[in-house]
């Protein structure tokens, strides 16, 4: 376990648990053999664990298995085991485990949310954080979630997710769900978490987590889409759903799919997409947020085909799912719902809808939300829209949101006469990001105006990964080899080499 190979581990504990060991051995041996589960098969380490749970006797100790369990059954148990499993194992703790107690609380808010339970059952009160214990972490960094979907107090979100992460200590006893759950809160409030979840990849590959990695693969691959990085976001979420399946739970895939169907379309790729859905729509079961974002991603590409109707029938499905979820940051819904409206020709209901996710929008306050938002109003209100448009481009200028300010600059164009340098600059910000759609129809209005294209941007190079499977293949490790060694699968070594070969950046 201490050279990073927790399934060779874990091998050897299986074994110990057949000979079989003392009976005062028994509950210590399948602790770890959980915990080391834990990271690479999910629903092994549920049956583990739960075992090693009603053996233990000492509070302290059974607290920190209960607190493993729930996180593991949020992820590998049936819809609304973890929360109620959570909310019993606090109540049986005495009162003096109080950070004991906030962790349990902290999971069982968590997971009532992920698995879409009615909040009348886990969002009681409002728990006091106490301490600066990893169990008081939990349950702030739980807390800064409920306020982020609440869409009301960023400040107060921040500061709770801050905390939640401050002294590095949750990462070392949560192999991947409340630390997870604090940096996309500061991502969405639009801090700076590049340095994170390298970080946190880093770890995974010191301890060898697949978990912990899988799930930091989903969530920079989000935070890159977000900036423009298009072909590294791909790259990213489609190692997260590899991995996913691998470690045993389908819970996140959905999520990876929806964002992976929003980065083909950012790429101007309909057909891979459309390709893509119908592959995957029907493999697995989805709920909460999966079954949200996947329904809202087909949404968008119904749109951008021109099916109003259906874009607005599988919105619909999920109206009454996360329904609690206010903020346009994580729910842009009206938008969807506006675009859709919009294309049937029913401009008034789908300007009441903007302005509605811009009042929102404004609460929250992040600039590429904001910028996002002004820039869908100002286009749909045509002519009339240049102020929306014009605050759209001062917000997102120098921000995070590439892509977004590139659209942003387009759609000003659209409106002025000085069309050429903002149709420049956003054509080399499309080609910069790979979002080929958006460059070629910038590219045919500066034809259209007799403007020059800008030069290509010089290659694209190589994302972090393909880099590694490069160096490593180059330095004679055969596909298994690299797999174990970046902690991902052969099946994506393989791809990888070959998309390498295809461009002539491998031999």
């Amino acid at each position: 376990a201490d050279r990073a190979a927790p399934d060779a581990a874990a091998r050897y504990l299986r074994r110990a648990l057949l000979e079989p060991p003392p009976a005062e051995a028994r509950a210590a041996i399948l602790l770890e053999l959980g915990r080391l589960e834990t990271m690479g098969d999910g629903p092994a380490a549920i049956g583990h664990l739960r075992e090693a749970y009603h053996l233990i006797e000492e509070p302290a100790r059974r607290g920190a298995v209960a607190q493993m369990l729930a996180r593991t059954m949020v992820f590998a148990g049936t819809p609304g085991s973890a929360t109620a499993f959570a909310a019993r194992a606090a109540g049986e703790l005495p009162d003096d485990l109080v950070d004991e107690r906030q962790g349990l609380w902290g999971l069982e808010r968590i997971g009532g949310y992920m698995h879409d339970i009615d909040p009348k059952v886990w969002r009681i009160g409002e728990p006091v954080v106490s301490g600066e214990g990893p169990g008081a972490r939990m349950l702030a960094a739980d807390l800064a979630w409920e306020a982020l979907v609440d869409g009301t107090d960023r400040a107060r979100a921040v500061e709770l997710a801050r905390f939640a992460l401050a002294d590095g200590s949750l990462i070392e006893v949560d192999t991947g769900l409340l630390w997870v759950v604090a940096g996309i809160v500061l991502h969405l409030a639009e801090e700076d978490t590049t340095a994170f979840w390298d970080g946190a990849l880093a770890h995974a590959h010191e301890r060898g987590a697949m978990f912990t990695a899988l799930a930091t693969h989903l969530w920079r691959g989000y935070a890159e889409w977000e900036r423009g990085e298009l072909r590294a976001a791909l790259e990213s979420v489609t190692t997260a759903n590899e991995l996913s399946l691998t470690w045993g739970s389908d819970i996140g895939v959905p999520y990876g799919e929806a964002y992976a169907i929003g980065i083909m379309l950012d790429q101007g790729d309909v057909a891979g997409a459309r390709a893509f859905v119908d592959r995957v729509r029907d493999e697995r079961a989805r709920f909460g947020d999966g079954l949200r974002l996947f329904r809202e991603a087909q949404a968008h590409l119904l749109i951008v085909e021109g099916d109003f109707d259906a874009a607005l029938a599988a919105l619909d499905e999920v109206r009454m799912v996360q329904r609690a979820t206010r903020n346009p940051v994580w729910r842009p819904t009206r938008t969807l719902r506006g675009r859709a409206l919009l294309g049937l020709g029913r401009r008034d209901e789908a300007l009441d809808l903007f302005a509605a996710e811009l009042a929102a929008a404004r609460v929250w306050g992040t600039p590429s939300l904001v910028g996002r938002t002004l820039r869908v109003l100002g286009e749909a209100k045509g002519d009339a829209g240049a102020d929306e448009l014009r605050e759209a481009v001062d917000l997102l200028a120098g921000g995070r949101a590439r892509l977004e300010y590139a659209r942003a600059l387009a759609a000003l164009a659209a409106l002025g006469d000085d069309a050429a340098p903002l149709l420049v600059e956003a054509y080399d910000i499309a080609q910069r990001c790979g979002a080929d759609g958006l460059r070629a129809s910038v590219g045919a209005r500066l034809e259209a105006l007799g403007v020059p294209l800008p030069p290509p941007a010089e290659g694209a190079g190589l994302t972090r990964t393909e880099r590694r499977v490069a160096e490593l293949a180059a330095a004679g490790a055969d596909e298994l080899a690299i797999a174990q060694a970046l902690l991902t699968t052969p099946s994506l070594v393989r791809a990888t080499l070959a998309a390498l070969r295809e461009r002539g950046l491998a031999g």
